[in-house]
Formats: C-alpha cells, sequence, structure tokens
C-alpha cells in the first residue's frame, strides 16, 4: 500500500506548489527522490550547495516536468517548487565576467 500511497500524495502535494501549499512538503530525501523517479521520471539534472551547507537539487524530467529541492543539513528535504515545461539551454560561449567585491 505504501508503495502508491506516497507517490499519489506527492503528485498532490506537487499538483498544489502553485498555491503555495508545497513550501512546508518536508520528508526523508531517498524516499522523496525515489517518488520522483518513479512517479515522473525526474532525473538529477543540477545541484548546488547553499552558503548554509543546504544541498539544492533540481530533477527534470523528458517530458518537461521538474521539481526544486532543498536539504537542510543534517535534516529533511523540503520541495521549494515544481511544474512543467522546463527547457535547458547551452551554455554561452562566453559566459558574463563577474567582479568579486
Amino acid at each position: 500500500m505504501w508503495r502508491w500511497t506516497f507517490p499519489l500524495s506527492l503528485v498532490v502535494l506537487i499538483s498544489c506548489a502553485g498555491s503555495g501549499w508545497a513550501q512546508g512538503v518536508c520528508g526523508d530525501r531517498e524516499k522523496i527522490v525515489a517518488a520522483l523517479e518513479q512517479a515522473y521520471g525526474e532525473r538529477k539534472s543540477a545541484v548546488a550547495l547553499t552558503g548554509s551547507g543546504g544541498l539544492v537539487e533540481l530533477y527534470v524530467a523528458a517530458d518537461g516536468s521538474w521539481t526544486l529541492l532543498y536539504t537542510v543539513p543534517a535534516g529533511p528535504t523540503c520541495l521549494l517548487a515544481a511544474g512543467e515545461a522546463w527547457e535547458s539551454l547551452a551554455a554561452s560561449p562566453n559566459p558574463p565576467k563577474t567582479r568579486v567585491h
């Protein structure tokens, strides 16, 4: 039963992301990632670390669905946003120069 309950509840929660409900959706990272892969076919596309040591991950599927996750250091993983129509852009051949202050 858990095999279907979690992905189904994740579908409902992600579909409510536009209304702000997804801000409080947090849980075990392995379970959330497994549900994204199984229910949506989403795979990790990008990853970054925040200044406070948090992990930000972007999961994207071939059909364009996407989910943005944030994992608190030694804490839960939370859904930040989710949507459709993700499009990856090619890297610019001449990236802008950044100044360090």
